[in-house]
């Protein structure tokens, strides 16, 4: 079958920039909704995300989980294909686990050698479009 195509849209250093940028990308594209996992660094967004009227799905550490593990197998299976982006790149690249215990894992954000919120970003915006069966979708973390 066709590989899902993952592609990083716009990555920065912080979080000050992302809410405006994300409500952007809603009002141009009409990508619903937008997850997010509130417990991550992007979780100080949500509060300006819902008020710019930006539909937000919330994802808990057990789907972070699930969508890292998914998303690994399926990389190694070439069923997902990305978009050269070089933040993408080196978070894949030096990208480490967090064992959550019984043999289920997280991508590691102290252990990885690069910053790896693309990377997580990535997974959870595969994962979600592929539980909710739509269009397509965005995560931010």
């Amino acid at each position: 079958g066709n590989a899902d195509f993952i592609e990083v849209i716009d990555h920065r250093d912080g979080v000050d920039w992302a809410a405006t940028r994300l409500a952007e990308i809603y009002e141009t594209w009409d990508v619903s909704p937008l997850a997010i996992d509130v417990r991550s660094p992007a979780g100080v967004l949500e509060a300006r995300l819902v008020a710019a009227g930006v539909p937000l799905r919330t994802v808990g550490l057990g789907e972070a989980a699930n969508a890292a593990q998914g998303f690994a197998d399926r990389v190694h299976g070439e069923q997902i294909r990305h978009k050269r982006h070089p933040a993408l790149d080196l978070a894949v690249e030096g990208a480490r686990r967090r064992n959550l215990g019984d043999g289920g894992w997280s991508f590691s954000r102290q252990r990885s050698e690069h910053p790896v919120s693309p990377l997580i970003a990535a997974s959870i915006a595969w994962y979600t479009h592929d539980h909710a069966h739509g269009d397509a979708n965005i995560a931010v973390y």
